[in-house]
């Protein structure tokens, strides 16, 4: 065989091994493809990078001095409100608060539950919106602003009922590194209210509740 045959056959040669690497590579590219489309996609619930200096990052536990004005659990005195990060949203993170009793006021609890479950608090870096009477599953970015609530922001918000007035009342104080929002129904004797304190740099460091004179009142606020 003279030169010129043996050159041809190696170039045969390494065409044939470029056209099956080509063919193996294209073929790695469409099995990474397939895997990809088939692969169940599964919700975010990593910890973004959120930070809201009102509101605690994580979940936690944490230990609050406690009165209530129940009938049956006044002499409970401390009370341990959970924070657990449930899902990302946009840019910010959506969380649940319940307040525990310990197993002894279980029943109790779950008895109230209305009132011991805070709701869902939407945290992003310059807002804290509560939404209650959803469940998490169904809490989009679109139920947040339809139904949400502004618990606490950068920026007050007075109440747009005249302090006489009777209705529903809603406003959101700033006092150097607290905000608060108050909230009650002064249509009725009987009307309930509510607030929420946010210290910046402690987060929730008191909320209270209750119907009219302290009625089924529930009061905590953050030991130091």
């Amino acid at each position: 065989m003279n030169d010129g045959n043996l050159r041809e056959i190696k170039a045969i040669e390494v065409i044939d091994m470029y056209r099956k690497g080509i063919k193996f590579i294209f073929t790695a590219i469409c099995m990474a493809m397939l895997l990809t489309a088939c692969t169940p996609k599964t919700e975010d619930v990593s910890t973004p990078a959120v930070i809201n200096e009102y509101f605690v990052q994580g979940n936690q536990e944490i230990l609050y001095g406690a009165a209530f004005s129940f009938y049956d659990v006044e002499q409970l005195e401390k009370g341990t409100v959970s924070f657990h990060f449930i899902k990302n949203i946009d840019n910010g993170q959506l969380f649940e608060l319940f307040i525990d009793c310990g197993e002894e006021f279980s029943d109790f609890v779950s008895e109230h539950r209305d009132r011991f479950h805070l709701g869902y608090f939407y945290v992003t870096e310059d807002k804290i919106v509560r939404i209650q009477g959803i469940e998490a599953d169904d809490i989009s970015k679109n139920t947040i602003d339809s139904k949400g609530t502004i618990v606490c922001q950068s920026e007050p918000m007075p109440d747009v009922l005249g302090e006489d007035e009777k209705g529903w009342h809603e406003s959101i104080d700033i006092e150097g590194n607290i905000t608060s929002y108050v909230s009650y129904n002064n249509a009725v004797e009987t009307g309930f209210h509510e607030y929420f304190i946010w210290e910046k740099g402690k987060g929730l460091v008191k909320y209270a509740s209750g119907f009219g004179a302290w009625r089924d009142g529930i009061q905590l606020w953050l030991e130091d």
